[in-house]
């Protein structure tokens, strides 16, 4: 492990160019590098700590790392209808509305543009 973290710190530290704190964007390649020495390493029991401090990056960091890629969109259900006030006190032209996960909101959709919108994400 001891050869294998200089590597990724040397190689961090060309990407930093000198730079000290906190701002790197690491490289997809660079995150893999790490979190397959850290898979290796929690196996044989080592600390998510100790291993971050051997490579040189932040146990936040890593650990984010480590979590599984999140999908951007989520399952959703769709219901047949509207309550009947809800339906009311929204003008006929509204269209659809489409809410993200992190509270971006687009009103007045047709179902056509929700589809289109929806694969471009994807």
């Amino acid at each position: 492990m001891q050869d294998q973290a200089q590597r990724f710190k040397s190689l961090v530290r060309q990407l930093m160019g000198g730079r000290q704190g906190r701002g790197v964007r690491y490289p997809q390649a660079v995150r893999e590098e790490a979190v397959s020495l850290a898979h290796a390493e929690l196996a044989s029991g080592a600390s998510l700590a100790d291993i971050a401090a051997a490579l040189g990056i932040g146990e936040m960091t890593l650990s984010r790392w480590l979590e599984p890629a999140r999908v951007g969109l989520r399952e959703v259900e769709i219901l047949a209808a509207e309550p009947a006030a809800r339906l009311a006190a929204r003008p006929a032209s509204a269209g659809f509305v489409l809410v993200s996960p992190s509270g971006l909101r687009v009103e007045g959709l047709e179902l056509p543009q929700v589809a289109e919108l929806l694969r471009a994400l994807g």
